[in-house]
């Protein structure tokens, strides 16, 4: 995750029916243990909006990865 092309740090990442994590000092984050399915993927942070605001993902036995956010 990027604004102005530094690091988003400590950003809520929320995937439906999960607990939510934070990026860490990279902009980076991993949600792990996820069943095939298809998920809604949310950040969220008091002091930036971002785009778009969420990201549909489906699970079908493989990990998913490029599920990238940027705030303007």
């Amino acid at each position: 995750m990027t604004s102005t092309g530094s690091p988003m740090v400590g950003v809520t990442i929320s995937i439906s029916g999960y607990e939510p994590v934070k990026t860490d000092s990279s902009g980076n984050y991993s949600i792990s243990d996820l069943f095939n399915g298809a998920y809604t993927v949310t950040p969220s942070s008091a002091a930036l909006t971002f785009i778009p605001i969420n990201k549909s993902v489906t699970i079908n036995g493989f990990n998913v990865v490029g599920v990238n956010f940027t705030s303007p």
